[in-house]
């Protein structure tokens, strides 16, 4: 239902709207004027987090994202992963470091589904203290994503296009995870409660005209 930079010959691509940026990216730069990054260097790494699901490039090894703040909890870590799903109209595949732990081949299973192969987000939200997963790791760094799918009978692989996103609260992240991570620090928000319903009205409005901006900075960067 999105694009892909690069445009992948594997893939029936569904949408019907023209995919065009707007003049000076001002739709883009409007998506982002909804957020509160906590420093200039967060910022520009919160705008590359909103391009990462487009770009897929076979054996291009993609970073992780934490998320995190110095302002605790309720600063809409979670919020903005489900809002980046939004906008490229899937729903971000949730797990946590416990079943990462006990029960990673579960989380393969619904990864390689034929629902979770529709998403570009992986999810592992809300880490507390020490995060140190080597099944997560390989997941991250792999070229591709092997598991058994439900009702499967044998071993399904699905490219590795997904974006991986930590929120933390502080969390202590190991040295093989960290590495490979770039952490976006946000602030505080400054919105009333609808600002959850005025994102996803605006990202609706203009999905296809923010998805141009992308491609074309991808483009001509």
């Amino acid at each position: 239902m999105v694009p892909d930079f690069l445009r992948r010959a594997d893939v029936y691509y569904a949408y019907r709207d023209p995919v065009h940026p707007s003049e000076n990216h001002e739709c883009f730069d409007g998506l982002m004027r909804f957020f509160n990054p906590a420093n200039e260097a967060s910022r520009v790494l919160l705008r590359a987090l909103f391009a990462a699901p487009i770009y897929y490039r076979y054996g291009v090894r993609r970073p992780c994202w934490i998320l995190d703040s110095e302002a605790g909890p309720g600063v809409g870590k979670t919020t903005i992963a489900e809002l980046l799903g939004t906008l490229y109209c899937c729903s971000p595949i949730k797990t946590s470091k416990q079943e990462l732990k006990f029960d990673h081949k579960e989380l393969l299973k619904r990864v390689v589904s034929s629902e979770g192969r529709s998403s570009r987000i992986l999810l592992v939200d809300n880490v507390t203290g020490v995060f140190d997963d080597a099944h997560f790791a390989d997941m991250v760094t792999g070229f591709g994503i092997s598991g058994k799918a439900p009702y499967g009978r044998g071993e399904e692989t699905r490219p590795n296009n997904l974006t991986y996103i930590i929120t933390t609260n502080s969390a202590n992240i190991n040295n093989d995870i960290a590495s490979r991570s770039f952490t976006v620090m946000l602030a505080k928000p400054k919105y009333d409660g609808a600002w959850t319903e005025l994102v996803m009205r605006y990202i609706e409005k203009h999905r296809y005209t923010i998805l141009g901006d992308v491609l074309d900075m991808l483009q001509n960067p």
